[in-house]
């Protein structure tokens, strides 16, 4: 999806990561069977059931405050889930499909235009108040709060394990989405999150 919205924005960065990731939490909330179960885990992960069924990036053209353009890329597994090289990072992929109880319900053509409305309406909704609530919905559907997690800085080389940047239990997630760890001095503002089973 691409916007160019032209003008200043507060807050940007968080309040449009916020934007894709709880767009696909409502558009998920909005399917048969899946009310209240999509979660976020920390930066930009979709999970079901442990599951990952959707991710998305976010990409931004702007000086200072002012946002040229936006590209949201998203990527929804709804009828069939990739085969991926597992990891500490994704452990486990997932199909809508196969998740529900109720598959005529899950398909493109019916979650598509569910997606895009809600897109939108979150991309108003944040050039008309800002980022807050986009920000909040977001914390609130964290499946890392409360939990003991790790999170590793990406590796140099490709394949290779990164190093460890913090571990612990995150207490909250900050007006940046940074994460707020216990015993930490310092948010956490970078990195790749496993999240033990």
């Amino acid at each position: 999806v691409f916007f160019s919205p032209g003008r200043s924005i507060p807050e940007f960065g968080p309040g449009f990561l916020s934007l894709a990731a709880v767009a696909v939490i409502e558009t998920l909330d909005r399917l048969p069977g899946f009310k209240g179960k999509a979660g976020i885990k920390w930066v930009n992960d979709i999970l079901v059931e442990g599951s990952k069924v959707a991710g998305f990036l976010v990409h931004t053209q702007s000086t200072g405050s002012l946002v040229h353009g936006l590209i949201i890329g998203l990527g929804l597994n709804v009828e069939t889930a990739p085969v991926v090289d597992t990891d500490p990072f994704v452990p486990k992929t997932a199909a809508l499909k196969h998740l529900s109880s109720e598959a005529s319900g899950v398909t493109r053509n019916k979650i598509l235009p569910i997606l895009i409305e809600r897109i939108c309406q979150n991309y108003r909704l944040m050039l008309e108040a800002g980022a807050a609530t986009l920000i909040n919905i977001y914390r609130s559907r964290s499946v890392v709060v409360g939990r003991n997690v790790k999170v590793m800085s990406d590796p140099l080389v490709p394949g290779e394990p990164g190093e460890t940047v913090a571990s612990g239990v995150v207490e909250s997630i900050g007006d940046h989405l940074e994460l707020i760890m216990k015993d930490r001095d310092g948010p956490v503002t970078r990195g790749r999150l496993i999240l033990p089973e």
